[in-house]
């Protein structure tokens, strides 16, 4: 994990996590999804 550099709010991920926990995968939006990966794409960066 220490080589993951995390540059978002841990809170605001977290509660994504939740979500996409919570909500079934097939449901999710692709604007949550764009959203979702986008944050991984970022966290790539």
């Amino acid at each position: 994990m220490d080589t993951i550099t995390i540059k978002f709010d841990k809170k605001e991920f977290f509660s994504m996590i939740d979500q996409a926990r919570k909500a079934p995968t097939k449901k999710i939006s692709k604007e949550e999804r764009k959203k979702f990966l986008d944050v991984w794409h970022y966290n790539d960066k």
